[in-house]
């Protein structure tokens, strides 16, 4: 008879002790979770027009034109600009509409798919990474309970990817938690591949949002000092190595774009929102966005989950004494950023997320609490708490509904996009647009109408020279132009291109002269004789981008190299960590799988489970006005903060508009403080669209919100003033006589400025 030896696990050797490990069922209802909070973009096949997500998908199948063609870096928007082309991804980080391109090239074959899939992506990496920081540090349950409280923010959820449609930056929110924990397991275990990883995730940040890597780039830092102090343990020389040679693999964007700035000016944005973090507004409740409203203001809050569970963490902080966990450090460097942000950054509305992954890894430690608990309920404590966080963030899954097919994103589409005055279509409009042209110079009507066409002329004879010319186009790709020319005597060729450098000319193989037009900085080529040449433009390289990919590609060499060299020296180490137990894991794939159930009902338009709040709901809180104008446009209502104000104090404004028919001009809008006594004006905003959205645009049967944020000047003398706001018809300039008229909802003329009841200014 034999008798089997109970081995305990810490007496196994290291592979035993993997194998033995089990299934990480919470990195799997992590998952789950996350593609939850992504359903919108799963279920509905379109994206909308209102927010920025329009752009990156002509951003999008501009890099993936230029993928198929074998460019494997773009940095040329050709239909910007009238079709004059622009240096977009030159000067922006091309890291969201790269990625997005090259999932149309590899799997979707659509620019719209592969936008919604690199959404999805992301809401599932910042699952997952938030998630595997917290578990390495505390336990399986924390982890999951981290990760919820991040997916089901606000910002992360609703805001970031629904309300402004910045792929970018929700892209940065995934990257973000997961150089935090590939820097933490540096700091922790020093495996081979972490240094490599921290570059690899340092470098993508940076090529997809400057400000989010220059924050995760300190909050690594600031966690290395804590490793050091709290624990006595110091490996911030690998956790520095990785993060310079992050910054060095992404020399091939930064460098070009800091040394080539001479070469371009910057356009004003077509629309500038005044979008800033308070401390009111980041305790404020959530408000489900109004699905009458075309364009929901974004709500920088936390949310109440954050702020509950952050309270709560505290709490269990203080009471277990654990003043040296991971919980802590992010309690407090998110307690440091906010402060930070609200009186020195609050325009920096992208650190929100900053302080949302703080509250969220903070949160966790709430979890603690349960142990105060009678051994029957705490058992069911993580399951009950992740429902619990699911019906507060409602508003969260039950985005505006999209309904409208996207249509086209082609070149037409592109270039009819910016004629009818919405903006450059691969830029959102929030953000200005970099330029070699001047502003005063218009459009080629000739180029817009190939455009149109789909048969693209950019080469016109120079009238200066009277040399017979014959030019026929044999290709047009984003980055390059072919021609068969023939001319008996050298002539100059006008190019309706924008120069930039790097362009550059061959005529049959050999290069010959390019150069910028005096007047205009459009291109010039000079053409020797010659009998049916192959002329090619091409955007090639400078000295300054040659330098820049040699810095890239020397940085990852020295990475792989090191990385190979702790491959050689390593002895595997096993560290556990404390999974979800079968029943726990059983309990919360219970709860999950309702919320799976019942949020397909609620998010999809029409159903009859429906939690939407009725359409025009957000109005109930607005003072009526319905003011009209004869140009079918329309006030409905206004809400204001306040009527009495110190000076320095902020003047919260909205503005309901909406229009009466299809509106025939973009109109622009002039909004300032009258001082009743003096008539001087105060805190004047420049010409915008009302509510960022050009008019043209609009929906009879919604309307449309725009938000005002006004400081008030604290040179403003004591006395009466009253909000007033003048719409104009631009064509293009924004004259007084192109002012439109004012009517009350009696049909009594009001004239050309429309004045909201007085406020009162104190000293």
């Amino acid at each position: 008879m034999t008798h089997a030896i109970d081995t305990t696990i810490p007496d196994l050797p290291d592979w035993m002790r993997q194998a033995r490990r089990g299934v990480d069922w919470g990195l799997l209802l992590v998952i789950g979770f996350s593609l939850l909070v992504a359903w919108p973009f799963i279920a509905l096949p379109t994206l909308p027009h209102t927010n920025a997500s329009e752009n990156y998908v002509y951003a999008a199948a501009n890099f993936a034109a230029a993928f198929q063609e074998g460019r494997l870096y773009p940095r040329w928007s050709p239909y910007a600009l009238g079709g004059y082309g622009a240096p977009l991804p030159h000067y922006y980080p091309p890291g969201a509409p790269f990625l997005a391109g090259l999932l149309q090239v590899l799997l979707t074959g659509d620019a719209v798919s592969a936008v919604r899939l690199a959404y999805i992506l992301a809401l599932v990496l910042a699952g997952t990474a938030v998630y595997s920081l917290v578990t390495r540090r505390t336990n399986a349950a924390a982890g999951l309970l981290a990760a919820v409280l991040y997916l089901y923010s606000p910002y992360t959820g609703l805001v970031a990817p629904h309300l402004l449609g910045d792929l970018a930056v929700m892209l940065a929110l995934a990257l973000l938690p997961a150089l935090l924990g590939c820097a933490d397991r540096l700091l922790l275990r020093r495996r081979p591949l972490d240094v490599l990883l921290v570059a690899l995730l340092t470098a993508a940040l940076v090529f997809t949002h400057v400000g989010l890597a220059l924050a995760g780039i300190v909050l690594v830092l600031t966690l290395a000092l804590w490793q050091r102090l709290a624990l006595r343990r110091s490996r911030g020389r690998l956790v520095m190595a990785g993060l310079l040679l992050g910054v060095g693999m992404a020399a091939c964007f930064w460098i070009p774009a800091l040394l080539e700035q001479p070469a371009i000016h910057w356009r004003p944005p077509l629309a500038a929102p005044p979008y800033r973090l308070s401390l009111a507004g980041l305790v404020a409740p959530l408000q489900q966005p109004d699905s009458s409203d075309l364009t929901p203001p974004p709500q920088f809050t936390l949310g109440l989950p954050a702020l509950a569970f952050a309270g709560l963490g505290v709490a269990a902080i203080l009471r277990c004494r654990q003043f040296r966990s991971i919980q802590a450090f992010f309690l407090a460097t998110g307690l440091v950023t906010t402060v930070v942000t609200v009186l020195a950054l609050p325009g920096e509305t992208a650190l929100l997320g900053v302080i949302t992954l703080s509250s969220a890894v903070g949160g966790s430690a709430a979890l603690n609490l349960r142990d105060s608990l009678p051994s029957r309920w705490r058992r069911v404590a993580l399951p009950a708490t992740l429902i619990l966080i699911w019906i507060l963030a409602a508003p969260v899954w039950l985005p505006p509904p999209v309904t409208e097919p996207f249509g086209g994103y082609d070149a037409a589409a592109q270039i009819q996009h910016e004629q009818s005055g919405y903006g450059v279509a691969a830029l959102p409009p929030t953000l200005p647009v970099p330029s070699t042209l001047p502003n005063h110079l218009p459009p080629n009507r000739l180029l817009v109408e190939s455009y149109l066409s789909g048969c693209v002329n950019r080469v016109s004879i120079s009238q200066t020279d009277s040399v017979p010319v014959r030019v026929g186009l044999l290709g047009e790709q984003t980055h390059s132009s072919r021609f068969q020319v023939s001319t008996g005597a050298s002539a100059t060729l006008d190019v309706l291109l924008a120069y930039f450098p790097g362009w550059r000319a061959s005529l049959n193989g050999l290069l010959i002269p390019l150069f910028p037009h005096p007047q205009t900085n459009l291109t010039r080529v000079t053409i020797p004789p010659v009998r049916g040449g192959q002329l090619v433009l091409e955007l090639g390289s400078t000295q300054e981008r040659l330098g820049a990919w040699l810095i890239t590609w020397l940085a990852l060499a020295i990475a792989l190299i090191l990385t190979w060299g702790r491959f050689r020296r390593y002895v595997p180490v096993y560290q556990g960590v404390t999974l979800l137990t079968k029943a726990e894991a059983r309990l919360v794939a219970l709860a999950l799988g309702c919320a799976a159930l019942f949020t397909p009902l609620t998010v999809l338009p029409g159903s009859p489970l429906s939690l939407r709040l009725p359409p025009g709901h957000a109005l109930n809180h607005a003072t009526s006005l319905s003011m009209r104008t004869d140009a079918g446009l329309s006030v409905l209502a206004y809400r204001l903060n306040g009527t009495q104000f110190r000076s320095g104090d902020t003047l919260d404004l909205t503005l309901y508009w909406q229009a009466q028919r299809a509106l025939p001009e973009n109109y622009r809008v002039l909004l300032y403080l009258l001082d009743i006594r003096t008539g001087a004006r105060w805190n004047e905003q420049p010409f915008h669209h009302p509510g960022g959205y050009p008019t043209r645009r609009w929906n009879t049967s919604r309307y449309v919100s725009a938000s005002y944020v006004l400081p008030l000047n604290r040179a403003m003398p004591p006395g009466p003033y009253q909000v007033a706001l003048e719409v104009f018809a631009c064509t293009p300039d924004c004259l007084p006589q192109n002012r439109v008229t004012f009517f009350d909802a009696t049909g009594r003329n009001i004239g050309p400025v429309l004045y909201l009841p007085t406020l009162t200014v104190l000293d």
